[in-house]
């Protein structure tokens, strides 16, 4: 693996560490002090999650993106939110436009939330030819559904942390939520995770020096 992708890995796989952390201060609290509730630590956790994912998608797609810029990996065919003029001056030869393109990408991108199964598909897409789902679950179509399915329920519980305090709007109390589910959210998080770093990577395969 290219030492760029490997560095936006070696990211997320460090703010899923830090995630399960947070659960492992939560259970060893949890029999000290069995007054407390400690669940929205479990819940932030999951957010917590979901968010190194959004990060490491963005990340990702820019990295690749750039690459491409350089004549590395597959041909760049995708629209960059990106002032012509910074194209003129990279393909004129001026090196530094390279980093203004970068800023300007992430600035754009940064709209764009890249979470649910179908717009992480639409943010790789920019940047690699293969179908990411399907070819993740090595062709079999149902494996894909559900590799998707299961990453969009976490999403989906993530969202109702974030936007709705994980309130059940029928009786006003929060969903509940164990140190299990947590875990179990965080694992689909990390294995969806690595696997869309490597399925853009091998798109970027490490040429031996000549």
């Amino acid at each position: 693996m290219r030492s760029e992708f490997a560095c936006v890995l070696d990211v997320f796989s460090s703010e899923i560490e830090g995630c399960g952390n947070v659960i492992g201060i939560a259970d060893n609290l949890a029999p000290r002090a069995p007054a407390l509730d400690l669940s929205d630590l479990y819940r932030y956790s999951l957010a917590g999650a979901v968010s190194a994912l959004d990060t490491a998608v963005h990340s990702l797609v820019r990295t690749a993106i750039l690459l491409q810029l350089q004549r590395i990996g597959p041909a760049l065919h995708a629209q960059l939110p990106v002032p012509v003029d910074l194209f003129r001056r990279w393909y004129g030869g001026d090196g530094s436009a390279l980093n203004e393109i970068a800023l300007a990408i992430r600035i754009a991108h940064g709209r764009w939330t890249m979470q649910f199964a179908k717009d992480i598909a639409d943010a790789v897409r920019l940047v690699s030819p293969r179908p990411l789902w399907v070819s993740i679950a090595g062709g079999d179509t149902d494996t894909a559904k559900d590799l998707k399915s299961s990453l969009d329920l976490v999403i989906q519980r993530r969202n109702k942390i974030a936007h709705e305090s994980d309130l059940d709007p029928s009786t006003g109390a929060k969903w509940p939520i164990t140190s299990a589910l947590a875990i179990a959210a965080i694992e689909v998080v990390k294995e969806r995770g690595d696997a869309i770093v490597a399925h853009v990577a091998a798109d970027f395969p490490v040429r031996p020096p000549i």
